[in-house]
């Protein structure tokens, strides 16, 4: 375990790591909410009836590029890479939502869902980039 802190650049500060941690349970409350009638939130439903139709790309994108980034940022990736992840994300949501139909049924909505999930991950990890990581002096 030494050996690998050894290698991080930098490490989180501890609102980071809580913030991170808060967004992946907030993302798998979220996806869950879909099956678990008890993990629903009802004010979503309300403003967004077919919310849980679409959460899982959302939640699927955010949590896929908040983990990738949050590792690559104690290992000092730019923000220009995470962009680029970015990109790349919300280009293969885009793709599996109108060219591979054999794998999903199209809809405009999910990829709508799935972009956000990539521009709200990339929001995070802005600020974790810029105010959220210490130098690693151990």
């Amino acid at each position: 375990m030494e050996k690998i802190l050894k290698n991080l650049t930098y490490l989180p500060k501890v609102t980071t790591a809580l913030g991170y941690l808060c967004i992946l349970i907030t993302s798998l409350v979220l996806f869950f909410g879909r099956n678990f009638d008890s993990l629903t939130i009802p004010v979503l439903l309300h403003i967004f009836p077919d919310f849980y139709n679409h959460v899982s790309n959302l939640t699927l994108s955010l949590i896929l590029y908040t983990t990738f980034g949050y590792i690559g940022l104690m290992m000092d990736i730019t923000l220009k890479f995470l962009l680029i992840t970015g990109v790349i994300i919300a280009c293969i949501n885009l793709l599996v939502e109108f060219f591979i139909p054999f794998l999903n049924t199209p809809d405009t909505v999910d990829a709508i869902y799935g972009l956000s999930g990539v521009v709200i991950g990339f929001i995070v990890l802005f600020f974790a980039k810029k105010y959220g990581m210490s130098a690693n002096i151990t």
